[in-house]
Protein backbone atom coordinates (compact mmCIF):
# COMPACT_ATOMS: atom_id res chain seq x y z
CA UNK A 1 0.00 0.00 0.00
CA UNK A 2 0.86 3.38 -0.72
CA UNK A 3 1.96 5.03 2.63
CA UNK A 4 2.28 9.44 2.12
CA UNK A 5 3.62 9.93 5.03
CA UNK A 6 6.69 7.18 4.46
CA UNK A 7 10.18 8.80 5.87
CA UNK A 8 13.23 6.99 5.69
CA UNK A 9 15.35 6.93 8.80
CA UNK A 10 19.15 7.24 8.58
CA UNK A 11 21.99 6.38 10.52
CA UNK A 12 23.75 9.16 8.71
CA UNK A 13 22.84 12.48 9.12
CA UNK A 14 21.22 13.77 5.66
CA UNK A 15 18.01 15.68 4.86
CA UNK A 16 15.30 13.24 3.47
CA UNK A 17 13.99 15.65 0.72
CA UNK A 18 16.68 14.15 -0.95
CA UNK A 19 14.98 10.75 -1.61
CA UNK A 20 11.34 11.11 -0.49
CA UNK A 21 8.52 8.31 -0.88
CA UNK A 22 6.10 10.39 -4.13
CA UNK A 23 9.49 11.16 -6.20
CA UNK A 24 10.85 7.74 -5.91
CA UNK A 25 6.98 6.04 -6.58
CA UNK A 26 7.03 8.71 -9.38
CA UNK A 27 9.97 7.69 -11.20
CA UNK A 28 9.18 4.28 -10.26
CA UNK A 29 5.71 4.51 -12.16
CA UNK A 30 7.25 6.13 -15.24
CA UNK A 31 9.96 3.95 -15.61
CA UNK A 32 7.63 0.68 -15.83
CA UNK A 33 4.87 2.58 -17.90
CA UNK A 34 7.53 3.36 -20.67
CA UNK A 35 8.97 -0.36 -20.77
CA UNK A 36 5.55 -1.35 -21.17
CA UNK A 37 4.67 1.24 -23.98
CA UNK A 38 7.58 -0.15 -25.62
CA UNK A 39 6.54 -3.54 -25.19
CA UNK A 40 3.18 -2.66 -26.53
CA UNK A 41 4.80 -1.02 -29.59
CA UNK A 42 7.48 -4.15 -30.29
CA UNK A 43 6.27 -6.68 -28.43
CA UNK A 44 9.22 -8.68 -26.97
CA UNK A 45 8.07 -12.30 -28.13
CA UNK A 46 7.62 -11.33 -31.90
CA UNK A 47 10.82 -11.13 -33.84
CA UNK A 48 12.00 -8.31 -35.66
CA UNK A 49 11.03 -9.16 -38.77
CA UNK A 50 7.92 -10.29 -38.19
CA UNK A 51 6.86 -7.63 -36.35
CA UNK A 52 7.75 -5.72 -39.48
CA UNK A 53 5.49 -7.94 -41.55
CA UNK A 54 2.45 -8.07 -39.47
CA UNK A 55 3.00 -3.92 -39.41
CA UNK A 56 2.87 -4.13 -43.56
CA UNK A 57 -0.09 -6.16 -43.59
CA UNK A 58 -1.96 -3.50 -41.26
CA UNK A 59 -2.79 -5.89 -38.30
CA UNK A 60 -0.69 -3.85 -36.18
CA UNK A 61 1.32 -0.56 -35.55
CA UNK A 62 4.68 -1.13 -34.75
CA UNK A 63 8.04 1.41 -33.55
CA UNK A 64 11.30 0.06 -32.51
CA UNK A 65 13.41 0.71 -28.90
CA UNK A 66 11.58 4.31 -28.26
CA UNK A 67 14.26 5.60 -25.98
CA UNK A 68 14.50 8.17 -23.00
CA UNK A 69 14.79 11.65 -23.75
CA UNK A 70 11.53 10.68 -26.38
CA UNK A 71 10.39 8.84 -24.22
CA UNK A 72 9.95 10.82 -21.46
CA UNK A 73 7.18 13.19 -23.90
CA UNK A 74 5.33 9.93 -24.16
CA UNK A 75 5.12 8.73 -21.39
CA UNK A 76 3.55 12.30 -20.08
CA UNK A 77 0.55 11.65 -22.90
CA UNK A 78 0.25 8.09 -22.12
CA UNK A 79 0.08 8.00 -18.75
CA UNK A 80 -2.95 11.36 -19.12
CA UNK A 81 -6.37 9.65 -17.94
CA UNK A 82 -8.59 10.47 -20.50
CA UNK A 83 -7.82 8.16 -23.72
CA UNK A 84 -8.63 11.23 -25.85
CA UNK A 85 -6.62 13.71 -24.71
CA UNK A 86 -3.48 11.32 -24.06
CA UNK A 87 -3.82 11.10 -27.91
CA UNK A 88 -4.45 14.74 -28.79
CA UNK A 89 -0.88 15.01 -26.44
CA UNK A 90 0.77 12.34 -28.15
CA UNK A 91 -0.16 13.57 -31.44
CA UNK A 92 0.89 17.48 -30.36
CA UNK A 93 4.36 15.63 -30.36
CA UNK A 94 6.68 17.17 -32.54
CA UNK A 95 8.89 14.33 -33.94
CA UNK A 96 12.47 14.86 -35.02
CA UNK A 97 13.22 11.31 -36.24
CA UNK A 98 11.72 8.79 -38.32
CA UNK A 99 11.72 5.86 -35.20
CA UNK A 100 9.88 9.45 -33.26
CA UNK A 101 7.63 9.44 -36.26
CA UNK A 102 6.84 5.86 -36.21
CA UNK A 103 5.17 6.42 -32.47
CA UNK A 104 2.81 9.16 -33.23
CA UNK A 105 1.53 7.79 -36.45
CA UNK A 106 -0.69 5.17 -34.15
CA UNK A 107 -4.15 5.28 -35.40
CA UNK A 108 -7.05 6.79 -32.86
CA UNK A 109 -8.31 3.08 -32.09
CA UNK A 110 -5.26 1.09 -31.53
CA UNK A 111 -4.03 3.93 -29.03
CA UNK A 112 -7.18 3.66 -27.21
CA UNK A 113 -6.66 -0.22 -26.89
CA UNK A 114 -3.45 0.52 -25.87
CA UNK A 115 -3.83 2.96 -23.33
CA UNK A 116 -6.80 0.57 -21.83
CA UNK A 117 -4.00 -2.09 -21.64
CA UNK A 118 -1.29 0.90 -20.00
CA UNK A 119 -3.67 1.83 -17.15
CA UNK A 120 -4.84 -1.73 -16.12
CA UNK A 121 -1.72 -2.81 -15.90
CA UNK A 122 -0.13 0.21 -13.77
CA UNK A 123 -3.09 -0.24 -11.98
CA UNK A 124 -2.74 -3.78 -10.76
CA UNK A 125 1.00 -3.00 -10.36
CA UNK A 126 0.40 -0.49 -8.04
CA UNK A 127 1.03 -2.57 -4.80
CA UNK A 128 4.32 -3.47 -6.06
CA UNK A 129 5.39 -0.05 -7.16
CA UNK A 130 4.26 0.97 -3.39
CA UNK A 131 6.60 -2.16 -1.97
CA UNK A 132 9.47 -1.38 -4.26
CA UNK A 133 9.59 2.13 -3.35
CA UNK A 134 9.14 1.40 0.36
CA UNK A 135 11.91 -1.86 0.42
CA UNK A 136 14.40 0.72 -1.25
CA UNK A 137 13.80 3.68 0.86
CA UNK A 138 14.45 1.12 3.91
CA UNK A 139 16.77 0.86 6.62
CA UNK A 140 19.36 -0.61 5.23
CA UNK A 141 17.52 -0.65 1.92
CA UNK A 142 19.52 -0.25 -1.35
CA UNK A 143 19.39 3.82 -1.01
CA UNK A 144 20.97 3.88 2.62
CA UNK A 145 23.58 0.98 1.56
CA UNK A 146 24.64 2.82 -1.51
CA UNK A 147 24.65 6.57 0.95
CA UNK A 148 27.10 4.58 3.24
CA UNK A 149 29.32 3.16 0.10
CA UNK A 150 29.33 6.60 -1.37
CA UNK A 151 30.80 8.39 2.02
CA UNK A 152 31.71 5.62 4.50
CA UNK A 153 32.44 2.21 1.91
CA UNK A 154 35.75 0.53 2.16
CA UNK A 155 38.81 1.35 -0.66
CA UNK A 156 37.46 -2.08 -2.32
CA UNK A 157 38.08 -1.00 -6.48
CA UNK A 158 40.22 2.56 -6.15
CA UNK A 159 41.57 3.83 -9.14
CA UNK A 160 45.07 2.36 -8.57
CA UNK A 161 43.81 -0.90 -7.24
CA UNK A 162 41.64 -1.07 -10.63
CA UNK A 163 44.99 0.20 -12.51
CA UNK A 164 46.56 -3.41 -11.68
CA UNK A 165 43.75 -5.58 -10.97
CA UNK A 166 41.73 -4.64 -13.81
CA UNK A 167 37.92 -5.71 -14.59
CA UNK A 168 36.76 -9.30 -14.34
CA UNK A 169 33.78 -10.89 -16.39
CA UNK A 170 33.01 -14.58 -14.66
CA UNK A 171 30.66 -16.65 -16.12
CA UNK A 172 28.80 -19.20 -14.06
CA UNK A 173 29.06 -22.87 -15.19
CA UNK A 174 25.03 -22.78 -15.65
CA UNK A 175 25.05 -19.57 -17.63
CA UNK A 176 27.28 -21.16 -20.58
CA UNK A 177 24.82 -23.20 -22.39
CA UNK A 178 22.59 -20.66 -22.99
CA UNK A 179 25.55 -18.77 -23.94
CA UNK A 180 26.77 -20.66 -26.55
CA UNK A 181 23.70 -21.50 -27.96
CA UNK A 182 23.52 -17.48 -28.75
CA UNK A 183 27.19 -17.43 -29.42
CA UNK A 184 26.15 -20.10 -32.61
CA UNK A 185 24.21 -17.56 -34.12
CA UNK A 186 26.99 -15.55 -35.08
CA UNK A 187 28.38 -18.23 -36.82
CA UNK A 188 31.07 -17.07 -39.35
CA UNK A 189 29.15 -13.38 -40.12
CA UNK A 190 30.21 -10.20 -39.61
CA UNK A 191 28.03 -9.86 -36.76
CA UNK A 192 29.68 -10.35 -32.97
CA UNK A 193 28.57 -12.59 -30.61
CA UNK A 194 28.53 -9.68 -28.29
CA UNK A 195 25.79 -8.22 -30.46
CA UNK A 196 23.78 -11.18 -29.78
CA UNK A 197 24.81 -11.60 -25.84
CA UNK A 198 24.29 -8.00 -24.73
CA UNK A 199 21.59 -7.32 -22.90
CA UNK A 200 21.82 -10.90 -21.37
CA UNK A 201 22.11 -10.27 -17.67
CA UNK A 202 24.00 -13.70 -16.82
CA UNK A 203 28.00 -12.75 -15.89
CA UNK A 204 29.11 -11.49 -12.26
CA UNK A 205 30.98 -8.30 -13.42
CA UNK A 206 32.72 -6.17 -10.80
CA UNK A 207 31.18 -8.04 -7.83
CA UNK A 208 27.64 -7.23 -9.04
CA UNK A 209 25.98 -10.96 -10.04
CA UNK A 210 23.55 -10.70 -12.81
CA UNK A 211 25.09 -8.17 -14.74
CA UNK A 212 24.54 -7.72 -18.65
CA UNK A 213 27.55 -8.70 -20.53
CA UNK A 214 27.75 -4.97 -22.29
CA UNK A 215 28.73 -3.90 -18.40
CA UNK A 216 31.92 -5.51 -19.05
CA UNK A 217 32.49 -2.78 -21.84
CA UNK A 218 30.99 0.06 -19.64
CA UNK A 219 33.25 -1.18 -16.76
CA UNK A 220 36.09 -1.32 -18.68
CA UNK A 221 35.94 1.30 -20.95
CA UNK A 222 33.79 4.12 -19.65
CA UNK A 223 34.73 3.57 -15.76
CA UNK A 224 38.23 2.04 -15.50
CA UNK A 225 40.14 3.84 -18.58
CA UNK A 226 38.18 7.17 -17.93
CA UNK A 227 39.02 7.50 -14.96
CA UNK A 228 42.79 6.79 -15.60
CA UNK A 229 41.98 9.09 -18.05
CA UNK A 230 40.80 12.32 -15.85
CA UNK A 231 43.25 11.24 -13.25
CA UNK A 232 46.53 11.60 -16.04
CA UNK A 233 44.82 15.02 -17.43
CA UNK A 234 44.90 16.40 -13.76
CA UNK A 235 41.27 16.79 -13.63
CA UNK A 236 40.66 15.04 -9.71
CA UNK A 237 43.29 17.45 -8.29
CA UNK A 238 41.61 20.29 -10.71
CA UNK A 239 38.32 19.26 -9.33
CA UNK A 240 39.10 18.20 -6.10
CA UNK A 241 37.01 20.30 -4.47
CA UNK A 242 33.88 18.36 -6.44
CA UNK A 243 35.15 15.16 -6.10
CA UNK A 244 35.53 15.67 -2.09
CA UNK A 245 31.95 16.54 -1.57
CA UNK A 246 30.76 13.27 -3.30
CA UNK A 247 32.85 11.03 -1.29
CA UNK A 248 36.31 10.56 -3.41
CA UNK A 249 34.69 7.73 -5.34
CA UNK A 250 38.80 7.23 -7.00
CA UNK A 251 39.40 6.50 -3.41
CA UNK A 252 36.89 3.57 -2.56
CA UNK A 253 35.03 2.15 -5.69
CA UNK A 254 34.86 3.50 -9.01
CA UNK A 255 31.95 1.40 -9.92
CA UNK A 256 29.62 2.51 -7.34
CA UNK A 257 27.00 5.17 -8.24
CA UNK A 258 28.97 8.45 -7.53
CA UNK A 259 31.01 7.14 -10.20
CA UNK A 260 28.59 7.17 -12.80
CA UNK A 261 29.08 11.29 -12.66
CA UNK A 262 32.40 10.29 -14.71
CA UNK A 263 31.42 7.33 -16.64
CA UNK A 264 28.26 8.48 -17.95
CA UNK A 265 30.25 10.87 -20.16
CA UNK A 266 32.15 8.30 -22.05
CA UNK A 267 28.96 6.04 -22.04
CA UNK A 268 27.13 9.17 -23.81
CA UNK A 269 30.21 9.75 -26.41
CA UNK A 270 29.98 5.66 -27.56
CA UNK A 271 26.20 5.82 -27.36
CA UNK A 272 25.74 8.99 -29.69
CA UNK A 273 27.54 6.93 -32.53
CA UNK A 274 23.77 4.99 -32.04
CA UNK A 275 21.86 8.22 -32.08
CA UNK A 276 19.51 8.34 -34.85
CA UNK A 277 19.82 11.66 -37.60
CA UNK A 278 17.49 14.58 -36.99
CA UNK A 279 17.37 13.38 -32.99
CA UNK A 280 16.89 16.63 -31.11
CA UNK A 281 18.48 16.31 -27.63
CA UNK A 282 16.12 17.81 -24.67
CA UNK A 283 19.29 20.31 -23.82
CA UNK A 284 21.20 21.74 -26.48
CA UNK A 285 24.85 22.90 -25.76
CA UNK A 286 23.84 26.51 -26.70
CA UNK A 287 21.90 26.32 -23.65
CA UNK A 288 25.10 25.42 -22.14
CA UNK A 289 27.07 27.72 -23.12
CA UNK A 290 24.65 30.50 -22.18
CA UNK A 291 24.34 29.61 -18.54
CA UNK A 292 28.30 29.47 -18.29
CA UNK A 293 27.85 32.99 -19.91
CA UNK A 294 25.26 34.20 -17.50
CA UNK A 295 27.44 32.41 -14.39
CA UNK A 296 30.57 34.60 -15.65
CA UNK A 297 28.55 37.68 -15.71
CA UNK A 298 27.00 37.17 -11.86
CA UNK A 299 31.09 36.54 -10.92
CA UNK A 300 30.46 32.89 -10.73
CA UNK A 301 33.07 31.53 -13.16
CA UNK A 302 36.77 31.33 -11.12
CA UNK A 303 39.84 30.26 -13.12
CA UNK A 304 39.06 26.48 -12.92
CA UNK A 305 36.19 27.01 -15.33
CA UNK A 306 37.91 29.19 -17.98
CA UNK A 307 39.08 26.08 -19.88
CA UNK A 308 35.39 24.58 -20.38
CA UNK A 309 34.13 28.23 -21.40
CA UNK A 310 36.56 27.99 -24.02
CA UNK A 311 35.87 24.89 -25.09
CA UNK A 312 32.13 25.69 -25.03
CA UNK A 313 32.72 28.90 -26.94
CA UNK A 314 35.32 27.38 -30.03
CA UNK A 315 32.97 24.90 -30.62
CA UNK A 316 29.95 26.85 -31.82
CA UNK A 317 31.67 30.11 -33.06
CA UNK A 318 34.31 29.99 -35.94
CA UNK A 319 36.68 32.31 -36.70
CA UNK A 320 34.50 34.99 -37.78
CA UNK A 321 32.41 35.13 -34.69
CA UNK A 322 29.58 33.57 -36.19
CA UNK A 323 27.61 30.81 -34.53
CA UNK A 324 28.51 27.34 -36.44
CA UNK A 325 28.56 24.62 -33.84
CA UNK A 326 30.69 22.12 -34.45
CA UNK A 327 30.39 17.95 -34.47
CA UNK A 328 31.39 18.45 -31.07
CA UNK A 329 28.35 20.69 -30.06
CA UNK A 330 26.03 18.21 -31.39
CA UNK A 331 27.62 15.16 -29.11
CA UNK A 332 28.20 17.27 -26.16
CA UNK A 333 24.23 17.87 -26.59
CA UNK A 334 23.38 14.31 -26.90
CA UNK A 335 26.04 13.21 -24.27
CA UNK A 336 25.08 15.97 -21.64
CA UNK A 337 20.77 15.43 -21.82
CA UNK A 338 21.57 11.23 -22.12
CA UNK A 339 22.95 12.17 -18.61
CA UNK A 340 20.44 13.94 -17.37
CA UNK A 341 17.66 12.02 -18.25
CA UNK A 342 19.55 8.76 -17.34
CA UNK A 343 19.74 10.17 -13.74
CA UNK A 344 16.04 9.71 -13.14
CA UNK A 345 16.94 6.09 -13.42
CA UNK A 346 19.76 6.15 -10.93
CA UNK A 347 17.20 8.40 -8.67
CA UNK A 348 14.89 5.69 -8.92
CA UNK A 349 17.01 2.36 -8.55
CA UNK A 350 19.95 3.67 -6.27
CA UNK A 351 19.42 6.91 -5.28
CA UNK A 352 20.79 10.99 -5.55
CA UNK A 353 24.28 11.37 -5.85
CA UNK A 354 24.68 12.99 -2.65
CA UNK A 355 27.24 16.06 -1.84
CA UNK A 356 28.28 16.80 1.57
CA UNK A 357 29.87 20.03 3.12
CA UNK A 358 33.25 20.49 4.70
CA UNK A 359 31.32 19.35 8.03
CA UNK A 360 30.52 16.02 6.63
CA UNK A 361 26.88 16.92 6.36
CA UNK A 362 25.23 15.59 3.44
CA UNK A 363 23.48 19.28 1.86
CA UNK A 364 22.17 18.29 -1.59
CA UNK A 365 22.08 16.59 -4.69
CA UNK A 366 25.24 16.73 -6.93
CA UNK A 367 22.94 18.54 -9.50
CA UNK A 368 24.28 18.21 -13.27
CA UNK A 369 24.50 22.17 -13.29
CA UNK A 370 26.60 22.61 -10.36
CA UNK A 371 29.07 24.88 -11.96
CA UNK A 372 31.80 22.80 -11.03
CA UNK A 373 30.62 19.65 -12.48
CA UNK A 374 29.57 21.17 -15.67
CA UNK A 375 33.18 22.30 -16.07
CA UNK A 376 34.66 19.10 -15.50
CA UNK A 377 31.73 17.08 -17.90
CA UNK A 378 32.74 19.74 -20.55
CA UNK A 379 36.34 19.45 -20.49
CA UNK A 380 36.34 15.64 -20.25
CA UNK A 381 33.75 15.34 -22.81
CA UNK A 382 36.29 17.08 -25.19
CA UNK A 383 39.15 15.03 -24.29
CA UNK A 384 37.37 11.60 -24.83
CA UNK A 385 37.23 13.43 -28.41
CA UNK A 386 40.63 14.06 -28.68
CA UNK A 387 42.20 11.60 -31.23
CA UNK A 388 45.84 11.86 -29.01
CA UNK A 389 43.59 10.34 -25.94
CA UNK A 390 42.79 6.96 -28.32
CA UNK A 391 39.31 6.47 -26.27
CA UNK A 392 38.34 5.11 -29.66
CA UNK A 393 41.05 2.49 -29.98
CA UNK A 394 40.95 1.61 -26.37
CA UNK A 395 37.55 0.53 -27.18
CA UNK A 396 37.95 -1.06 -30.23
CA UNK A 397 40.85 -3.29 -28.38
CA UNK A 398 38.85 -4.42 -25.47
CA UNK A 399 35.58 -4.62 -28.13
CA UNK A 400 37.82 -7.42 -30.17
CA UNK A 401 39.18 -8.77 -26.74
CA UNK A 402 35.59 -9.28 -25.48
CA UNK A 403 34.01 -11.33 -28.37
CA UNK A 404 37.43 -13.50 -28.37
CA UNK A 405 36.61 -14.58 -25.11
CA UNK A 406 33.42 -15.98 -26.43
CA UNK A 407 34.64 -16.78 -29.99
CA UNK A 408 36.89 -19.28 -27.43
CA UNK A 409 34.01 -20.40 -25.00
CA UNK A 410 31.71 -21.23 -28.33
CA UNK A 411 34.86 -23.67 -29.65
CA UNK A 412 35.57 -25.11 -26.28
CA UNK A 413 38.83 -24.03 -25.97
CA UNK A 414 37.96 -21.79 -21.90
CA UNK A 415 37.47 -24.55 -19.50
CA UNK A 416 35.99 -23.80 -15.74
CA UNK A 417 36.10 -21.07 -14.15
CA UNK A 418 34.61 -19.00 -17.06
CA UNK A 419 36.22 -15.63 -16.89
CA UNK A 420 38.15 -13.17 -18.47
CA UNK A 421 40.50 -10.11 -17.29
CA UNK A 422 41.20 -6.79 -18.70
CA UNK A 423 43.82 -4.25 -17.18
CA UNK A 424 44.99 -1.35 -18.79
CA UNK A 425 48.13 -2.75 -19.67
CA UNK A 426 46.52 -5.74 -21.54
CA UNK A 427 44.00 -3.76 -23.63
CA UNK A 428 46.77 -1.42 -24.48
CA UNK A 429 49.73 -3.79 -25.56
CA UNK A 430 46.97 -5.51 -27.40
CA UNK A 431 48.05 -6.34 -31.08
CA UNK A 432 44.64 -6.70 -33.30
CA UNK A 433 46.88 -7.74 -36.41
CA UNK A 434 47.10 -11.20 -33.85
CA UNK A 435 42.81 -11.60 -33.63
CA UNK A 436 41.57 -14.84 -34.28
CA UNK A 437 37.83 -13.15 -35.13
CA UNK A 438 37.02 -13.07 -39.14
CA UNK A 439 38.60 -9.93 -40.27
CA UNK A 440 34.58 -9.00 -41.49
CA UNK A 441 33.55 -8.97 -37.95
CA UNK A 442 36.61 -6.90 -36.33
CA UNK A 443 35.44 -4.11 -39.78
CA UNK A 444 31.89 -4.09 -38.41
CA UNK A 445 32.96 -3.23 -34.83
CA UNK A 446 35.30 -0.66 -35.61
CA UNK A 447 32.54 0.74 -37.84
CA UNK A 448 29.18 -0.05 -35.45
CA UNK A 449 31.89 1.13 -32.46
CA UNK A 450 28.96 2.13 -30.54
CA UNK A 451 26.74 -1.16 -30.78
CA UNK A 452 27.08 -2.21 -26.77
CA UNK A 453 25.81 0.96 -25.79
CA UNK A 454 22.65 0.56 -28.10
CA UNK A 455 20.62 -2.07 -26.30
CA UNK A 456 18.81 -2.69 -30.25
CA UNK A 457 20.22 -5.63 -31.44
CA UNK A 458 21.38 -5.80 -34.99
CA UNK A 459 19.38 -8.52 -37.30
Amino acid sequence: MIDPNYEQLSLDTMPRELDNYDQVYRLERISRALNHIEALYSPPDVEAGELQIQTLRGQRHSAERIGNQFGARVVRAFLLDDPEAAYDRLKGLRPTTPGQEMVTLINQDEFAAAHDTLHTILRLEDPDVASTVADRLAIGGAFARADHHQFHGPATATIDTIRTDGVTLKLPAKSVGDVVKQARIANDGPLPIIEFLKNHKTAHISGFDSSKISLMVHDTVDHMWTFDLIDRLGYLDKFAELFRSVGNPQDRNIFHRESEMVASIAFGVRYFKEMEPGLIPVISSERLLKLFEARQQAGQVEERHQAALAILRDMHYNQYGQLKPTLEARSLSFVFSNYVCELNEQRRKHGKIKQIDEEGVVVAELSPFNLDYLAFFVETHHELLDSKNKHRDFLAKSHILIEEFFVRLLGEKIQSPYQLNLTLDKVHAYDPATSILPRQRIHWMLSNYGFTANQKITI
